[in-house]
C-alpha cells in the first residue's frame, strides 16, 4: 500500500507541497534510490509556494499486495483490484463520492499548514443517458447525481466538525461544459454538460446542465 501510495500520489504531492521526496526504505528501496540524488535546486523550484493545489477524483484505485515477489526485486508490489461495491462510469472508472472525505482529511493530516486552498476536478465522467425523440432533449440523471454527491460530500467534509475541516476548499470543477472528443473513447463516451452534435455543432444543454444551473443559482 505504501509503494502503491507513493506512486500515485506521494512522489508527487510531497515534492510539490514538501519540497522533497518521500523516504520510501523498505525491500524495494533500490527502485526509488534515484530520489535521493535529485539537486536540492531543483526541489526548490518544484516546491514553489502554490496558489492552489488540484485534486482529481477521476479515478480512484484499489489495490492489494503480490505474493511472493522475489527479495530485491524492482517490480511493482500490487495489483489493481476492481470496486465492486461502487457503481461505475461508462469509462469503467467508479463514481465514489464517499471517498472525498478521506481524500481531504488524508491531504490535510499529511500537509497541514503547507496544504494551498484545494481545487476538486475529476467529475466529468461519461454516464447514460436518455435522449427524447419528441423535442431531442436529454436526461442524464446519473451525471447530475454525481456532481451533487460528490459537492455535498466535499462541502460536509470541510465545514466546522467535519473529517476535513481546516482545509480550504476553493472550488469544485463539475467538468467539461461541452462535449469533446475523450482520448481513446473518441466521441463515444461524451462527458460534457451540454451536447454537441458532431456532424452540426449544434448543442442541446443535458438535464446535469440544467441541475448545476439551478443549484448554483439557489446558493447565490
Amino acid at each position: 500500500a505504501a509503494v502503491a501510495r507513493a506512486l500515485h500520489q506521494d512522489l508527487f504531492a510531497d515534492a510539490v507541497l514538501l519540497g522533497r521526496y518521500p523516504d520510501l526504505g523498505g525491500p524495494h528501496a533500490e527502485a526509488f534510490e534515484r530520489l535521493g540524488r535529485v539537486d536540492p535546486a531543483d526541489l526548490r523550484v518544484i516546491g514553489e509556494p502554490l496558489d492552489h493545489y488540484g485534486v482529481a477524483l477521476a479515478d480512484p484505485i484499489r489495490v492489494a499486495a503480490v505474493p511472493r515477489l522475489v527479495t530485491g526485486s524492482t517490480a511493482i508490489p500490487f495489483a489493481e483490484l476492481p470496486w465492486t461495491d461502487h457503481p461505475a462510469s461508462l469509462d469503467g472508472h467508479p463514481v465514489a463520492p464517499d471517498l472525498v472525505p478521506a481524500v481531504l482529511a488524508d491531504l490535510r493530516a499529511r500537509y497541514g499548514d503547507a496544504l494551498p486552498p484545494v481545487v476538486l476536478s475529476g467529475l466529468d465522467a461519461a454516464h447514460p443517458e436518455q435522449v427524447d425523440d419528441r423535442d431531442g432533449s436529454r436526461r442524464d440523471p446519473r451525471r447530475a447525481h454525481a456532481i451533487s454527491d460528490h459537492l455535498v460530500q466535499a462541502i460536509a467534509a470541510v465545514a466546522p466538525g467535519g473529517a476535513a475541516e481546516g482545509v480550504r476548499l476553493e472550488a469544485v470543477i463539475a467538468g467539461s461544459l461541452l462535449d469533446g472528443f475523450e482520448w481513446e473513447a473518441g466521441r463515444a463516451h461524451p462527458r460534457g454538460l451540454v451536447h454537441v452534435d458532431p456532424r452540426t455543432g449544434d448543442r442541446t444543454p443535458r438535464s446535469s446542465y440544467r441541475f448545476l444551473r439551478d443549484t448554483l443559482r439557489e446558493r447565490g
